[in-house]
């Protein structure tokens, strides 16, 4: 029998640190024999999600289609570490409703500091506003301070 695989979901601000720590917990994984697969929000943005904008309803679309794809790989028994943006609480509200074994993991680094790491995209115009997760939201996470 197969036995599920879990997705633990980093969130937080572009140039918060959300790619190193999910490349550090992945190969972590790996290194202890675990199926660990990486998904980011770049990688999957020049392909699988190319055609999805950045006004909420590209984002909401941009995460439905990650969701799935977990779905199917934790299906097959493989572990996957996800690292997206995911400015909205309704977005995190519904990672966590619809996958089986979500760990959220917020990187909660400055937005000063996040700026000055990824001016050229802060200046686009791509990045919206991030929506705080708060103590009092409707799904559990944990919390790495970003430098």
């Amino acid at each position: 029998m197969i036995c599920k695989g879990e997705t633990i979901w980093v969130f937080g601000r572009a140039g918060s640190g959300k790619s190193t720590l999910a490349n550090t917990i992945a190969a972590s994984a790996r290194s202890r024999g675990e199926r660990a697969i990486r998904l980011d929000g770049d990688m999957v943005r020049k392909g699988i999600t190319n055609d999805c904008g950045y006004d909420k309803l590209g984002i909401a679309k941009n995460i439905a289609r990650i969701v799935a794809i977990c779905k199917v790989l934790n299906e097959q028994g493989f572990d996957v570490v996800a690292s997206f943006i995911t400015p909205y609480e309704k977005l995190r509200k519904y990672i966590f409703d619809a996958l089986d074994y979500p760990s959220l993991v917020y990187v909660d680094t400055s937005k000063e500091t996040c700026y000055a790491r990824r001016k050229e995209l802060y200046d686009t115009g791509k990045v919206v506003e991030f929506e705080e997760p708060t103590d009092n939201s409707e799904y559990t996470y944990n919390v790495v301070k970003g430098e």
